[in-house]
C-alpha cells in the first residue's frame, strides 16, 4: 500500500460514507459514492484526489441520493446512479446521471423515471466518445426488474436509447467494460437461472450495420490510375479501398478485384467486386502514299 486515506475527521457524528466506484483522469483520482453527512438518507458524492493521496476538494449533491459509477470522457467526469431514498425494493428512485469538470463545478445533472418505478444505474463506461450506463428499473418491464442499458450525450445529458434485457422475474446489470467495439454487461438473472440469482454477462455489439455501393467498375486504358466510386447508406461514411490488396488505384488494361470497408468506429459493411480496365483503342495514320512509290489503282 503506497497510501491510504479516509474521510472519517469530516464527518458530522460519525456520519456514514462510502466510495462506490473510481476512475482515473489526468493523473487525479475520483472516487464516487453515498455521504450521509447532509443527508440522513444520503446524497451523491465526489471526492478528487491528486497521486500523492492528498485531497483537493469533495463535492455532496444537493439531492438525497447514491452515485455508483463514474468514468471521463476527454477531460470531464460523469457520474451515474439513482436519486431518491432507497428504503424498500419499492421505492421510487430515477435514473441520475450528472457531468463535473475537473474544478469539482457541476455541469449539469440529468435524472429519468420510467412510469413512477425505481430506477437505478450501477455502472457507466465511455467507448469512441459515446457514453453508456447500466442498472435495472421496474418501469414497464417483461416482469420484477430488467437490467437496463442507457447511452446518453456525453454534451448535454440527453438520454438517446433504452435497452432492457429481463424474464418474469427480476434482472440486474451492475458492471459494464468494453474492447472498443462491443460492450460487456455483468450482473445477476433470477429469470433465467435455475430459480435463484445466479450470475449474467450480456454483450451488446456498438456497430451498426452499413452498406457499400461500388460503382464506375468499367474504365479503359488512358495511362492514369483508374479508381472507382461509392456510396453508401447511410450516407456519408468514410470507405478504404483496395484493388487487388493494394489501396492503389491500378493504371494498366486487367481486371481488378476492388473490395471497399466502411472506415467508421459506429458502423460496419463492405462490399466486394470487379475493376475492368479495358485496352484503349490505338489509330494508326499513314501519310501520303506516293511518298512511299505506292501507286492506288483499281484491279
Amino acid at each position: 500500500v503506497l497510501w491510504s486515506q479516509t474521510d472519517g475527521a469530516e464527518q458530522v457524528g460519525e456520519a456514514f460514507s462510502s466510495g462506490c466506484a473510481v476512475t482515473v483522469l489526468n493523473s487525479n483520482i475520483y472516487i464516487a459514492g453515498v455521504n450521509q453527512d447532509a443527508t440522513p438518507s444520503g446524497a451523491p458524492y465526489l471526492r478528487k484526489y491528486n497521486s500523492f493521496g492528498s485531497l483537493a476538494w469533495k463535492r455532496v449533491d444537493n439531492i438525497a441520493g447514491v452515485y455508483n459509477g463514474i468514468t471521463s470522457i476527454s477531460n470531464a467526469l460523469y457520474a451515474v446512479g439513482y436519486s431518491g431514498t432507497n428504503t424498500s425494493p419499492s421505492a421510487n428512485l430515477d435514473f441520475l446521471i450528472e457531468k463535473w469538470d475537473e474544478n469539482g463545478n457541476q455541469q449539469w445533472s440529468r435524472t429519468y423515471d420510467r412510469n413512477g418505478a425505481q430506477d437505478s444505474l450501477n455502472g457507466v463506461v465511455s467507448v469512441g466518445g459515446r457514453l453508456f450506463a447500466v442498472g435495472y428499473t421496474r418501469g414497464q418491464t417483461a416482469g420484477g426488474a430488467d437490467a437496463a442499458l442507457l447511452e446518453i450525450d456525453p454534451a448535454t445529458g440527453n438520454l438517446l436509447s433504452t435497452t432492457l434485457y429481463g424474464g418474469n422475474q427480476d434482472d440486474l446489470a451492475t458492471g459494464v467494460s468494453t474492447g472498443g467495439a462491443d460492450l460487456y454487461v455483468v450482473g445477476q438473472t433470477r429469470s433465467f437461472g435455475n430459480g435463484s440469482n445466479q450470475l449474467m454477462v450480456l454483450r451488446y455489439s456498438l456497430v451498426t450495420p452499413a452498406t457499400v455501393t461500388l460503382s464506375n467498375l468499367s474504365r479503359t486504358y488512358d495511362g492514369t490510375s483508374r479508381s472507382v466510386t461509392y456510396t453508401t447508406t447511410p450516407p456519408g461514411l468514410a470507405v478504404n479501398l483496395t484493388y487487388d490488396g493494394s489501396p492503389n488505384a491500378p493504371t494498366n488494361a486487367g481486371s481488378y478485384t476492388v473490395i471497399g470497408t466502411i472506415a467508421d468506429t459506429n458502423y460496419q459493411g463492405s462490399a466486394t467486386n470487379t475493376l475492368v480496365i479495358a485496352k484503349a483503342i490505338a489509330t494508326v495514320t499513314f501519310g501520303d502514299c506516293a511518298d512511299y512509290g505506292i501507286t492506288a489503282g483499281v484491279g
